[in-house]
């Protein structure tokens, strides 16, 4: 029965070649799309799940309650790790992470005559236990035990040493401002895989920047805090435990910890309430249900055209039937020719997506590929698998319920009811297609917004690149360079808050008030940089003369409850502050975030290695060519390495612009799948009515009049669409 129905499929290619080739068209092309999608999907799935104790790896956030509603933060205390680890028997390893976003994370490496601009996270030591990234060389329980040991990634110890096995024991220059000096290599990590959040080339001891960086107490957070919890420890047990621990530390702090799986950060990075609530995942699910949507619409054109042509195939049908067929045998054989066709079109599928990863790899950003390894060649092929049953159930059923002597005499007709259902089925096509169409215009808009909306601050044409041992002399040279409008220590580009306190009060504090204040560190004249505008008082300014200036924000005077704060005390740690200005708000977080508390703190130029600089605009190319002149002048051996700090706020939404890019394809992939169904039931419909388009021209009908009655009954089902889909 098998090389009978194999034999019939030829036949029928043979006759049918139009609806043959706009089915493997049309299947292909859904199943090139499925096949691209569920490789990002699986991917980002994948995302940080690297290890083995992927299920006991969580990161401690903290929350805090403001008139916003809750605020959820990965800044935490710097000894909150080795707190929980003495205090919970649930947690067998602890560590603290100062992450490669802080400025003085980023440094230069020295050895001989090379230097290397890196990024470092400073740890305790038993970061290697809570993280389990391979180790090449040295013990992980002791290559971070003193502050003049460093681990480097193999990738810059080939930099450095050319074979990475000549790097352990070696010494090496770090260059990161405050944080300077001579360390030995005592271990060599593998670098981290593609699909892993967490890229750095450096890891030094903790200590060294608590050296710079003196505890201040429970109130001031910055550090990020990992833990590994023992096996079969309840993740839910283990929050309720943990929930009220700050408060055993600090009567008056009143922020709760929230335990959230490492490997769910990624994906659920959105918080409501003190809980995750969304993130990246939205878009896993939006992309699954894309790929369902242009099968199912693929699918529907496998269903038109078979049933459609199923008049032509009723006296085959009626026949085998008398000679005995059953119903099963014909679903069987019609189940056969959809499934056939499946595969013929996962094979093209398969061939394109070889050739065609490469450029979709660019528009997401990723490095995918068909592995067939076990876990791909399941879905690929179950995918498939349903996808033929789709196809062909329908036209299968259809097919196999006539009446054999109703076929033999010849009164078999299509009914209402088969006419009304592949009407249903275009304008099902066309709905889900528009759909996809004005989400991605929704998209579009919103990007339109993100990029025309004012931050509080002028990012336009501003560059900012980090250095060591800057002076006020060195900075003087830049500011005097052709094209440079201004210049100044520091950055405030829009991105996710560092750290902060909530151990600033001032005169009239409420005692219950918990206000977690988001803490940047600025140079003197970047305000003015920057274009901020001041809302009260004046900026920071030498002429003051003092260390302890301190600038808040118009949002933080707001919770505070302060009137004429100008020239108030605070006391920020125990420190006595003077506020000289209020800053209008501007965004230092994502769009996402509602503008929070903030205060802003002097540093001179030599403790703020990064410069930002705000070029004329127009004199780009002249000004940066300058720079970098300068910039070797002033720092021989080392490299202009710069940024735009537009091209950084832009970088906050680049998973909605890949997404905005990405829908964009598939929206027109999804049109053409359906377009073809129309092409097709078009051929079907002036094959079926030639007769009659032969009458209609000798009586005078023109070209554009059959033309319009070809179209007509389909036009007016696209428009159904629209009116459905709209809404």
């Amino acid at each position: 029965m098998l090389k009978h129905n194999l034999l019939i499929i030829l036949r029928n290619i043979r006759h049918n070649k139009s609806s043959f080739f706009i089915n493997l068209v049309g299947l292909s092309t859904g199943l090139i799309c499925a096949l691209l999608i569920f490789l990002w999907v699986n991917d980002e799935l994948s995302v940080d799940k690297f290890s083995e104790n992927e299920r006991q790896l969580f990161q401690i956030m903290q929350n805090t309650q403001n008139e916003n509603g809750i605020e959820t933060m990965e800044a935490t205390p710097g000894h909150l790790a080795e707190a929980l680890a003495e205090a919970m028997p649930e947690v067998k390893y602890a560590t603290t992470v100062i992450p490669t976003t802080f400025n003085i994370s980023k440094g230069i490496i020295s050895i001989s005559d090379k230097n290397i601009r890196s990024q470092a996270q400073y740890v305790t030591k038993d970061f290697f236990n809570v993280f389990p990234y391979k180790m090449l060389s040295g013990n992980p329980d002791d290559v971070l035990s003193a502050k003049n040991k460093v681990v480097i990634s193999d990738e810059l110890a080939q930099k450095l040493f050319v074979n990475p096995e000549n790097a352990l024991g070696k010494t090496i220059n770090w260059n990161a401002g405050d944080i300077s000096g001579s360390y030995t290599v005592s271990g060599i990590f593998e670098t981290p895989a593609s699909n892993m959040t967490n890229h750095f080339d450096i890891l030094l001891n903790y200590g060294l920047f608590e050296d710079v960086n003196p505890w201040r107490g429970w109130g001031d957070s910055s550090a990020r805090t990992y833990v590994l919890l023992n096996k079969k420890i309840s993740p839910s047990v283990f929050n309720q435990k943990i929930r009220d621990f700050m408060k055993s530390k600090d009567d008056n702090l009143n922020n709760t910890l929230l335990a959230q799986r490492y490997s769910d950060r990624y994906l659920h990075g959105y918080y409501e309430n003190g809980k995750p609530a969304g993130g990246r995942i939205e878009y896993v699910r939006l992309f699954s249900l894309v790929a369902f949507f242009i099968l199912i619409i693929a699918c529907i054109n496998f269903m038109n055209l078979s049933t459609a042509k199923a008049m032509g195939r009723i006296k085959e049908v009626g026949i085998k039937k008398t000679i005995g067929a059953a119903k099963k045998n014909l679903v069987a054989q019609y189940m056969t020719e959809s499934m056939v066709m499946t595969f013929v079109s996962l094979g093209l599928a398969l061939l394109a997506v070889r050739f065609l990863v490469v450029p979709f790899n660019g528009l997401t950003g990723k490095h995918l590929s068909l592995s067939f390894d076990l876990n791909q060649i399941i879905i690929i092929l179950g995918t498939t698998v349903l996808t033929g049953f789709l196809a062909g159930s329908y036209p299968a059923l259809y097919l196999s319920r006539f009446v054999p002597i109703d076929i033999l005499k010849g009164k078999l007709k299509a009914s209402a009811g088969e006419g009304r259902a592949r009407k249903g089925l275009v304008v099902f096509q066309f709905a889900a297609s528009v759909i996809l169409i004005i989400s991605v215009w929704v998209i579009f808009e919103q990007l339109s917004f993100i990029q025309s909306r004012n931050l509080g601050f002028n990012r336009e044409h501003v560059i900012y690149f980090s250095t060591d041992k800057m002076s006020e002399e060195k900075l003087s040279e830049i500011r005097n360079i052709p094209g440079v409008v201004n210049a100044a220590g520091g950055n405030l580009k829009a991105g996710s808050p560092l750290g902060g306190t909530s151990g600033i009060n001032w005169e009239g504090k409420n005692p219950d008030d918990n206000i977690f204040f988001s803490v940047k560190w600025v140079g003197y004249n970047l305000i003015e940089t920057l274009d901020m505008q001041i809302a009260d008082g004046k900026p920071f300014s030498e002429d003051f003369n003092s260390p302890d200036q301190i600038i808040f924000n118009e949002a933080a005077i707001k919770q505070m409850g302060l009137k004429n704060p100008v020239g108030q005390r605070v006391t920020v740690e125990g420190e006595e502050r003077t506020i000289v200005g209020v800053v209008k708000d501007f965004n230092f977080e994502s769009l996402y975030e509602k503008v929070k508390p903030c205060a802003l703190f002097v540093a001179p130029v030599q403790y703020a290695p990064t410069i930002s600089v705000r070029i004329k605009a127009g004199a780009e190319k002249a000004t940066l060519k300058n720079l970098e002149k300068v910039y070797a002048e002033l720092y021989p051996g080392q490299t202009f390495e710069y940024r735009y700090m537009d091209d950084d706020y832009q970088q906050l939404y680049s998973a909605e612009q890949r997404v905005s890019v990405i829908s964009k394809y598939f929206a027109a992939i999804a049109i053409l799948i359906s377009c073809l169904g129309l092409l097709g039931m078009s051929f079907y419909t002036a094959e079926r009515k030639t007769k009659e388009i032969g009458i209609r021209k000798v009586m005078g009908s023109s070209e554009i009049g059959i033309a319009k009655l070809l179209s007509g009954e389909f036009t007016k089902l696209v428009i159904i669409a629209i009116v459905v889909a709209t809404p």
